[in-house]
């Protein structure tokens, strides 16, 4: 029997980053859930990974110009104006019919992630949706999914054929962290 049967093993960095991205976020890696001590807490976002079409950065970037010109908004496809990226993301907030959505700070969830140790080494960016710190309680609020689901429909729209399914990915929060990294708020005894 261990002397510490509250210490919980998915709470080291090296678990998170081997099991990562996660289909459903455990509820102690919610900051929100008080599960966990240390700076900085790890942050897990969840959304689309945009991964390299090649070694070579060419494909990937080219990839992202073209969904950027089969956004129906000439503004959006203006590339004195706007990057690739923020043309989509821009299309997809803007695409989301819920006032009360904008108005949120939740709107500002909308954007792109690296990805904290990515063994696959094949993930451009996370087309995020939501952020683990920003939950005020620990679990992901329906309308996630909703936008998750709007989101979806315009990459594949814009052309992004093989949409992954939205995922808990680690984010580079804790990146400069060694895997040793222990999260528990009890303490350890060995």
């Amino acid at each position: 029997m261990p002397l510490n049967p509250s210490y919980n093993h998915k709470l080291t960095l090296k678990y998170m980053r081997q099991n990562q991205p996660f289909d459903e976020l455990p509820t102690e890696y919610y900051p929100c859930s008080q599960q966990m001590k240390g700076y900085p807490l790890p942050n897990f976002v969840y959304g689309f990974a945009f991964r390299h079409k090649s070694d070579d950065a060419k494909p990937t970037l080219d990839k992202l110009d073209e969904m950027q010109s089969k956004i129906p908004y000439a503004e959006l496809r203006d590339k004195t104006i706007w990057r690739p990226i923020g043309a989509v993301l821009k299309y997809i907030a803007d695409s989301v019919d819920a006032d009360v959505f904008r108005e949120s700070p939740h709107y500002n969830d909308l954007g792109i992630s690296r990805v904290d140790h990515d063994y696959s080494c094949n993930i451009f960016q996370i087309f995020r949706v939501y952020s683990s710190k920003r939950a005020r309680t620990p679990q992901k609020p329906l309308w996630v999914d909703d936008i998750a689901r709007i989101a979806a429909e315009i990459y594949k729209e814009l052309g992004w054929e093989d949409v992954p399914k939205p995922q808990w990915y680690l984010d580079t929060s804790t990146l400069l962290s060694d895997a040793d990294t222990d999260y528990n708020i009890a303490p350890r005894f060995q």
